[in-house]
């Protein structure tokens, strides 16, 4: 993962930043990291096994130190001091699982000696189990670890590991050699036998300090009918820009989570890209390939690896099945509600568009994938009105899962009495699939091969099997390397692309030898019902704002991509949701694309105004329009009053309003005199989004020619009045004068 990444969303706060030094600092302990000059070279010796009664016997363990030197864990020091506060441990971290006689069993494990052990007489004991030859026997092995019976094969001497530090041992056995050896191991029958390390404390030989298992596969002979075997590879996840990035809503709560997403892509494709001769199923959520463009084009090397790698799979030749998906991976409610079908055509058309243009393929339609939540039998039917040929199905997505048929394609129901060719997938291996981790025996990749060993060997005749992992895979990158290197090599194994199983796989048939038909569940769509209604709302607000903005803007496209974007809030962290926790989920993420347009249209605003008065029966009233929006925007202006006629209409539209604002002089005529109201809204030009509303109260007194001539009349009565008093007050003071 690159030390820098520049990434489009919210800028990181200091308190993040400084979060995310203390994490590290934490994972590197108080010393730092180990320099390459202070790693030292060690050669493990093995060491007698001693047998019982006490007679000693050479047993070699063909050990050795991966790469000539032991690997340190982080924190072990600047001076490669051991660290104190790490228990002893043993981790299997590489293997070769199917083997043939002459061949040599590998495994490398990484072990940590006590730090409390100080003498020289440490060892890592190996020991077979007995033959396992049936998937109940494995499943028994793994859940009941200590009902397992063991023989130890030889032990590897640890006194040249410091204690307290991690060594990276290798163990190299020859199977089944030609001629007997004493440095071997020589398994009794075809079958699958677990491998157990224990490492032994050099103070109590007797003591176990910690044990690790893992599981091969021994066959005498090539000679027996491959399984075949499809794989798909799912590219998918939750927003990484736009508007949904780095929200709660789409499950990643911070641009470190947004960068953990990339790598973990990046890793996905970059391991399958450079397996080239395996056959895949490729299933890239377009919007998450527009994702990684966007963030590529960020100076993110991780995006621009990860998509680089998904058009080296895509441009195969031979082998790369690009499957049809939608823009986001949809609930099985979509195929079928009555009120999505608008946008489930929008969905897959525009999911055409991105992988056309980004990975210049064509996708095929031979095979559709199951919906986030399975399918139903609405949602097969809408595949098949989709124009695909067959599918895959989860055994969840049939209402008898007992019915579903051993590694074989069958048919799968559809309302109306149709049927479309349907695949199990191969469901025994998810637990280990979804992991791949090899600290965990039932988890690792190995317990994915024994499991399809078994299987391959119960069946008769030619068999398959899908490996669907979840959409959302994370797999641990060493276990995914080693699985892809396992499905390559292993004899009785053929990874064939996706169609050859239904071609070459026979059908399963009834007990009346006609092929078998599976009932799929019922429909969910009732439980989506309030999915529909939150995306209808959030669909009408997008329309609205790309009305208002221009259907061209960045803004405008933005909004779209992330109502589109939604449903991929299913694929946040974790495994998809189902049921009514996925659809309340799915409605959550449409209300917040809906929350987004409301805050934008919140920057559209009429400030209060005071009351308005008429001087005339036609005059103009200002209506002040605010607007925060950095760009010129449309609007629709809608008038409503009892005692008010507009001449120009109750709706001007369109009104094109600057950044800023300005004022709408609107022409009114009264027709009543008194005090009344007026309510102005404003919303977009099409009316699906409204963004401010005002009642203003306005006052007209009307004055007509009679009122006017009274006025005359008595202004001029009064005006006599007036002289007539003044001229009374002069003529006395004139008459004593004289």
């Amino acid at each position: 993962m690159s030390s820098r990444r520049v990434l489009t969303g919210r800028p990181l706060s200091t308190a993040a930043v400084l979060a995310a030094l203390a994490a590290v600092l934490a994972a590197l302990g108080p010393s730092g990291l180990t320099p390459a000059s202070d790693r030292i070279a060690t050669r493990l010796s093995p060491r007698p096994l001693h047998r019982a009664g006490g007679f000693p016997a050479e047993a070699n363990a063909g050990a050795r130190v991966v790469a000539g030197e032991p690997v340190f864990e982080r924190g072990a020091g600047a001076e490669a001091r051991p660290n104190p506060s790490a228990g002893p441990s043993v981790t299997v971290t590489g293997q070769t699982f199917s083997h043939l006689p002459g061949s040599t069993l590998h495994i490398e494990a990484l072990v940590r000696r006590p730090s409390t052990d100080t003498t020289s007489a440490a060892a890592l004991g190996v020991s077979v189990s007995t033959p396992i030859q049936s998937v109940p026997a494995l499943e028994r092995a793994l859940q009941d670890p200590e009902g397992v019976q063991f023989r130890e094969i030889t032990t590897i001497d640890l006194a040249e590991i410091p204690p307290g530090r991690a060594v990276s041992v290798g163990l190299d056995l020859p199977v089944n050699p030609p001629s007997p050896q004493e440095r071997s191991v020589n398994f009794p029958a075809r079958a699958v036998y677990v491998v157990r390390l224990l490492l032994r404390s050099g103070d109590d030989p007797a003591h176990t300090e910690a044990e690790a298992r893992t599981l091969v596969e021994f066959s005498f002979s090539r000679n027996q009918r491959p399984l075949r075997l499809a794989l798909v590879l799912p590219i998918a996840s939750s927003p990484l820009t736009g508007p949904l990035a780095a929200t709660d809503t789409a499950g990643l709560s911070d641009r470190d989570s947004i960068a953990t997403e990339v790598t973990r892509l990046a890793h996905l494709s970059r391991t399958f890209a450079r397996a080239e001769s395996l056959p895949l199923v490729l299933a890239v959520q377009p919007s998450t390939l527009s994702d990684l463009v966007e963030v590529a084009r960020s100076g993110d090397p991780d995006a621009g690896e990860a998509v680089s790698s998904l058009s080296a799979i895509a441009a195969r030749k031979a082998g790369a099945h690009v499957v049809h998906l939608p823009y986001s991976l949809l609930p099985s409610a979509y195929y079928s509600a009555p009120g999505l079908e608008r946008e489930m055509r929008s969905q897959w058309s525009e999911g055409t568009a991105v992988i056309s243009s980004v990975l210049a393929a064509s996708t095929s339609t031979e095979l559709a994938l199951p919906p986030v939540d399975g399918f139903d039998a609405p949602s097969l039917e809408g595949a098949a009105e989709l124009g695909f040929e067959s599918a895959v199905i989860r055994k969840g997505d049939l209402s008898d899962a007992e019915a579903a048929p051993a590694l074989q394609p069958a048919l799968g129901q559809i309302t109306g009495g149709g049927a479309m060719p349907v695949y199990v997938a191969y469901e025994e291996v998810s637990p280990a699939l979804s992991s791949l981790d090899f600290s965990s025996p039932s988890r690792s990749p190995a317990a994915v091969m024994a499991r399809l060993s078994l299987a391959a060997r119960e069946s008769g005749g030619t068999r398959g099997v899908f490996l669907l992992p979840p959409y959302r895979w994370s797999p641990d990158p060493n276990g995914l390397a080693a699985l892809l290197s396992m499905l390559e090599e292993a004899e009785w194994l053929e990874p064939v692309p996706a169609s050859s199983l239904f071609q070459e796989v026979p059908p399963a048939l009834t007990s009346r030898r006609v092929r078998a038909v599976l009932r799929l569940r019922g429909s969910q769509g009732g439980v989506f019902a309030p999915v529909q209604v939150a995306f209808s709302n959030a669909a009408a607000s997008v329309e609205g704002l790309a009305s208002m903005l221009g259907h061209e803007s960045d803004t405008s496209r933005a909004v779209r991509r992330a109502l589109a974007a939604a449903p991929s809030a299913a694929l946040a962290p974790g495994d998809p949701l189902a049921g009514t926790d996925l659809a309340a989920q799915l409605a959550g993420s449409y209300d917040a694309v809906n929350s987004l347009v409301r805050e934008l249209a919140s920057k559209v605003v009429l400030p209060q105004a005071a009351g308005i008065t008429l001087t005339a029966q036609n005059s103009l009233i200002p209506i002040r329009i605010e607007n925060s929006l950095p760009q010129q925007i449309q609007l629709s202006v809608l008038l409503q009053s009892d005692k008010l006629v507009f001449p120009e209409g109750e709706r001007i539209a369109p009104v094109t309003v600057p950044p800023g604002g300005f004022t709408l002089n609107v022409p009114v005529q009264a027709e009543a005199t008194g005090a009344f109201s007026l309510h102005v809204s404003l919303s977009s030009p099409d009316g699906k989004l409204v963004l401010a509303s005002q009642r203003v109260q306005v006052r007209y007194m009307r004055v007509g020619p009679l009122a006017i001539l009274l006025g005359v009349a008595a202004l001029g009565v009064l005006s006599y009045w007036w002289i007539a008093q003044g001229l009374r007050r002069k003529r006395p003071r004139s008459q004593d004068f004289s």
